[in-house]
């Protein structure tokens, strides 16, 4: 598979984008009274509810098997275990470090990432967080 278009499913796509373009959201709850239910997810705490875009039961499923085909579940592994998958650049892509927790260690070229931006960048954010928490927007300052 070299692009989403060889896959089968992106011609389903078109062909839902197109159905669902012309119908608005409402019509689609009274078509499908367990909508919100079925277009709804949890984890980790959070909550998505996508039941209010222009979204069938085929799309979802058609939007899934062409992450299959474009080997995305590899991807993202590949991504969060700090391995290059910005083709562009031949590099790692490290924002998943600045979400990762203090104890975890991620390595690229021998070096924890976690660790150098824990001394930077998650102490600028969270100097940021703690002022707006104190609802002092006066003394933000990022140092």
């Amino acid at each position: 598979m070299h692009t989403p278009k060889d896959s089968p499913h992106w011609q389903i796509l078109l062909d839902e984008a197109a159905a669902l373009g012309a119908i608005d959201t409402l019509s689609l709850f009274a078509h499908d009274p367990a909508r919100a239910e079925t277009f709804a997810g949890e984890a980790a705490g959070l909550y998505l509810d996508y039941s209010k875009n222009r979204l069938s039961r085929r799309a979802l499923k058609a939007l899934l098997g062409l992450a299959e085909d474009l080997g995305l579940p590899a991807w993202r592994d590949r991504m969060l275990r700090g391995e290059p998958v910005n083709v562009t650049e031949n590099r790692a892509v490290l924002h998943t470090a600045l979400r990762a927790p203090a104890e975890r260690e991620l390595r690229v070229d021998g070096v924890d990432v976690i660790a150098l931006l824990l001394g930077s960048t998650s102490s600028k954010t969270m100097n940021l967080v703690h002022v707006v928490l104190r609802n002092d927007l006066t003394c933000i300052r990022m140092c």
